[in-house]
């Protein structure tokens, strides 16, 4: 089942959103509300790995009739997607990490810190976009009978 692009990009958004969320709560909360929001930070994360777990695997089948290449399957490079695509893809990502970044600053040494590890997800989307939406040049030789 691959997703579309728009598709991936919702859920992106929807990701960004609980992690602002969640980082919110947790920084205007208590410490019981903290010890409870690392568990949705360890499930973004989690899903995360498991993510990009999958794009490389859809970028490894691709790759026996496309030439798939790293830079364009997790980085969106060499124009496999869209700019605009790519570049909500980028913003998402970066809203992650800037939301991490600042959480842990404000909260260091506290369960709030674990927010930095969210922005895998965002990563994750980024490389199941290249790998489920990108477009590569198919593999010399496959059909014109030299193989």
């Amino acid at each position: 089942m691959r997703l579309s692009q728009q598709a991936l990009l919702r859920i992106g958004f929807a990701i960004t959103g609980i992690h602002a969320l969640a980082t919110l709560l947790s920084l205007l909360m208590g410490p019981t509300m903290q010890d409870a929001l690392v568990g949705v930070f360890g499930v973004l994360f989690f899903g995360g790995a498991l993510g990009c777990f999958v794009a490389f695997l859809v970028a490894v089948g691709r790759s026996r009739y496309e030439q798939v290449h790293l830079a364009g399957a997790f980085f969106l490079a060499d124009k496999v997607i869209d700019s605009a695509t790519r570049k909500m893809a980028y913003l998402m990502l970066a809203a992650q990490t800037v939301i991490g970044v600042v959480a842990a600053s404000l909260a260091p040494f506290t369960p709030v810190a674990f927010s930095v590890l969210v922005p895998l997800a965002g990563m994750a989307i980024v490389a199941l976009l290249g790998s489920m939406c990108g477009t590569f040049s198919p593999k010399p030789g496959l059909n014109d009978g030299s193989i």
